[in-house]
């Protein structure tokens, strides 16, 4: 029963990030949507793409404990990145997905 609460959130978060990335991507430029859009389908599957193959050449020397210790500490450290960046952002009187623009 936990593995299914489990997977439920973690593809809700997925859904709800993906979502919102997808919608920053199409704003950003509206004269280049589809641009836009392809860069980010890119970025993601190329991401994953390049993540698991180093992921697997870890866990084949290693085990998997470094790739949980690594994430353990990378999420995080992502996580208040990404806010003390948003709280700039907004100190600076700006939206979220403003970026400077008049």
């Amino acid at each position: 029963m936990l593995t299914l609460i489990a997977v439920t959130a973690i593809g809700l978060g997925f859904y709800a990030l993906h979502n919102t990335l997808q919608t920053n991507a199409t704003q950003m430029t509206p004269q280049a949507r589809g641009t836009a859009v392809a860069i980010f389908s890119s970025a993601i599957y190329l991401g994953q793409t390049l993540g698991v193959a180093a992921g697997a050449l870890v866990f084949d020397r290693f085990t998997a404990v470094p790739l949980f210790i690594a994430t353990a500490v990378a999420l995080p450290a992502l996580a208040w990145w990404f806010a003390a960046k948003l709280r700039r952002h907004i100190a600076d009187g700006r939206q979220p997905a403003d970026n400077g623009r008049a």
